[in-house]
């Protein structure tokens, strides 16, 4: 787990920035009782140059598989998701298909019309 030789506000730190997603800045100002955002961004650069919280914190990503990769995968999976929703008035599924920021509504029926030609 944590190393002895952290602070409980620098564990804190790590336990914070691991819970909000990696945002340093609002670790610190959670952890570190403070409400000025410049404090909390230098004790937030502070820590991130300590060895053994930069240490701590890449092992919790590995043991959490959290990695470039991993986004990346799960970034593409968001990006190739398709949505089903069956339309009660056209009595046939619709299909909206992402890609990237844009949506597109595809009539599966003229497919399965096509296709069963």
């Amino acid at each position: 787990m944590m190393k002895k030789d952290l602070t409980l506000k620098q564990t804190g730190f790590i336990l914070a920035y691991l819970d909000n997603g990696g945002n340093k800045v609002q670790a610190a100002l959670k952890v570190y009782n403070t409400t000025n955002y410049k404090s909390a961004s230098k004790i937030a650069d502070t820590n991130f140059h300590n060895p053994l919280i930069r240490e701590q914190i890449n092992q919790a990503l590995i043991d959490s598989d959290i990695s470039t990769n991993t986004i990346a995968k799960k970034i593409q999976e968001g990006l190739e998701a398709k949505l089903e929703i069956f339309d009660k008035n056209s009595n046939c599924y619709m299909e909206t298909v992402l890609s990237g920021r844009f949506s597109f509504r595809i009539d599966i029926s003229l497919f399965d019309q096509i296709l069963n030609k």
